[in-house]
This record gives C-alpha cells, structure tokens and sequence, in this order.
C-alpha cells in the first residue's frame, strides 16, 4: 500500500513541475532544471534580471475548509532537512486540483517547515506571486 502511494505521490510531484515550467514560460521567464538529482531545488528561473532558485512542492484540495498540509522539507535517508535561504529562493506550492500556484518565498516559511493551506488563510497574499521571481 505504501509503495502505491509513494508512486502517487511521485506521479503528482512530476506533473507539478511540468505545469510549473508552462506557468512560467508563459510569463516569458526561462526554465532550466538541472542534471543532478542532489541539487535542493528543482528549478534555475531567468528573469531577465535575476536567477531565482525554485522548489516546486504539491498539495491537495483535500479538505472542506480548504487546502491541504505542506511539508516544505526534503527528507535524507529518513532524516527530515529543512530549505534556508541558502537552498533555495522561493517554494512554488501547487494546488493540483484547482490549479492554483502559491509562490513563497522561504524566508516565510516556519522554522517547522510545515504550512496549512487554505483558502483566505495566512498565505494568500503568495497566491500567483510571480512578481517573486521577477524581483529574485
């Protein structure tokens, strides 16, 4: 059972990060994902004036009030490690369901590295912030 849902869970991941790279080419940014898999972010975003360092995280619309829980940590050899500044500039948090982008920059993000979405909560105001990648 545990194996499916992984496979699931890999399967959402993977068409995040592609709805992620149309989201942003249709802004006019440039996309590129790099070769290693041991790099902290998923993505290089070239603004024109600045590269941003993005990591692309997805959630449901799973409860009636709202969105879901989002772990916005990596986990090595079952050790959760935590995103700073230093990883990555912004996490693109993706609502698959709704197809709603939530674009936070990690300075926002709790010590925990856990965020509750939902909708009109604490972070809307990071609802299509692409503004945060032009800005870097």
């Amino acid at each position: 059972m545990n194996h499916k849902i992984n496979k699931i869970n890999r399967l959402k991941g993977a068409i995040s990060e592609a709805e992620f790279i149309v989201q942003a080419m249709k802004r006019k940014f440039k996309v590129s994902k790099p070769f290693s898999e041991d790099c902290r972010y998923d993505f290089i975003v070239d603004s024109g004036k600045n590269l941003t360092k993005v990591q692309v995280k997805s959630c449901s619309a799973s409860t009636n009030r709202g969105y879901s829980r989002v772990e916005l940590r990596r986990k090595r050899n079952k050790v959760a490690k935590y995103y700073t500044k230093k990883d990555i500039d912004i996490f693109a948090i993706h609502v698959v369901e709704k197809n709603i982008w939530y674009l936070v920059p990690v300075e926002n993000i709790p010590k925990n590295g856990v965020i509750h979405m939902s909708d009109n909560g604490k972070y809307e105001v990071f609802r299509n912030n692409w503004r945060g990648i032009k800005n870097g």
